[in-house]
C-alpha cells in the first residue's frame, strides 16, 4: 500500500503521539503499518524507550507506570530503575560465574607459570558481590595444570579479609604447591591465620615479608615462629597492627637475620616486654629502620628501639622514629 502522507506530516502526528501516554501503544501498532511508518516511528520510540521520563519519577509513579505499561519483556522496557538491579543480579549470578571459569581455566592452558597471585575482597557495590566469588577462587587451584602453572609462584598477596573455610582451604592448596614464594603480602584480619602461618614456613626463599595484622584477634607464637623460621633468607620485613605480648623469649632464635636490611613497624603493641629484646638483638645487619607508635599508646617501646640500633650499629643508613 502506497504512504498517501507526507512524511513531514507523518513526523508531526507521530511526534504527538509520542507526548501522550495513553497513545504509547498507538506508536508500537504504527510499527506495522508499513516500512516508511516504522522508520519514522523507531527514533521517536528510542527517545523514551519507557514510554515516559522515567528520570524524574518516584517509587510512586513506578508502581502506576508499571500498571498502564505494556506486558511486553523487551530489553529497553526491563530496564527500569526498578527492575535493572535485578537484572544486574541475574546476569551475573550467571553469565559472570561461567565467564570467570572459562577465563581461568583459559589463563592457566595458556600460560607455562604464574608469577604474581593477588587475592582481594570484592567491594560491596561491585556486580561480584551478588554471588559466592570465593569458591570460584578457591577452584583455581583445582583446573587442570594449575599446580604445575603455581609452582614457580614468585608473589603471592592477599587482602581477603573472611574467615571462610573455603578461603582457608585455598591456603592450604597453597602450601601444597608453592614453596618458592619471595614476596608475601598478607592481611592478618581473620579467622584462617594458622593456614597463612603454614604458607609461610614452607617457603624455602622468601626474601620480603609484610603483615598488616589486628591487635584484637589473637596473634599467637606460631606466628612469630613462622617469621623467626625465615631469618636466613628475609631481606625487607613490614609488621603493622601486631600484638607482640605474644612473642615469648623461648622462641630461641639460634641466629640472627644475617640478610635483613630494612625493618619498618607500625602501630605495632607491647614492643616494652622484655621478651622482645630477643628480638630486637637479631638484626645484626640492618641498613633500615622505620618505627611509627601507635597513637594514644603510652608505652613507648624505648629498651626495644636501643637495643635494635644498638645491634645494627654503623650498618643503619635509614633511621625514621615516630
Amino acid at each position: 500500500m502506497a504512504n498517501k502522507v507526507p512524511t513531514e506530516i507523518l513526523i508531526k502526528i507521530l511526534n504527538n503521539l509520542q507526548s501522550s501516554s495513553k497513545s504509547t501503544r498507538d506508536l508500537y501498532s504504527s510499527l506495522l503499518v508499513n516500512r516508511i511508518w516504522c522508520k519514522v516511528t523507531i527514533p521517536i520510540l528510542w527517545e523514551l524507550p519507557f514510554g515516559q521520563n522515567c528520570s524524574t519519577k518516584t517509587d510512586t509513579d513506578y508502581k502506576k507506570l508499571n500498571k498502564k505499561a505494556l506486558c511486553i519483556r523487551t530489553y529497553i522496557s526491563y530496564q527500569d530503575n526498578n527492575n535493572s538491579k535485578d537484572v544486574d543480579k541475574e546476569f551475573v549470578t550467571t553469565v559472570s560465574r561461567i565467564l570467570f571459569h572459562e577465563i581461568c581455566k583459559l589463563i592457566i592452558n595458556r600460560c607455562t607459570f604464574l608469577d604474581y597471585f593477588k587475592l582481594a575482597t570484592v567491594p560491596l557495590h561491585s556486580p561480584f558481590y551478588y554471588f559466592n566469588y570465593k569458591d570460584l577462587i578457591c577452584s583455581i587451584l583445582e583446573l587442570p595444570g594449575a599446580p604445575k602453572v603455581f609452582k614457580k609462584l614468585e608473589s603471592f598477596t592477599s587482602k581477603i579479609r573472611s574467615d571462610d573455610n573455603l578461603i582457608g582451604s585455598l591456603y592450604e592448596s597453597l602450601t601444597l604447591i608453592c614453596d618458592n614464594i619471595l614476596n608475601m603480602n598478607l592481611y592478618f584480619k581473620s579467622i584462617p591465620q594458622d593456614q597463612l602461618i603454614k604458607l609461610i614456613s614452607v617457603q624455602k626463599r622468601l626474601e620480603n615479608l609484610s603483615i598488616n595484622g589486628d591487635y584484637r584477634l589473637l596473634t599467637n607464637s606460631l606466628f612469630f615462629e613462622a617469621i623467626i623460621s625465615k631469618k636466613e633468607t628475609l631481606k625487607n620485613l613490614r609488621l603493622k597492627k601486631l600484638n607482640f605480648s605474644y612473642f615469648r623469649e623461648k622462641l630461641s632464635l639460634n641466629g640472627q637475620f644475617i640478610l635483613l636490611q630494612k625493618l619498618y613497624i607500625k602501630n605495632c603493641y607491647e614492643l616494652q616486654e622484655s621478651d622482645c629484646l630477643i628480638l630486637a638483638s637479631s638484626f645484626t645487619q640492618l641498613s633500615s629502620f622505620y618505627y611509627f607508635h601507635p597513637r594514644g599508646y603510652s608505652s613507648y617501646p624505648r629498651e626495644f628501639i636501643i637495643e635494635i640500633l644498638k645491634t645494627a650499629n654503623t650498618n643503619l643508613r635509614n633511621i625514621f622514629l615516630d
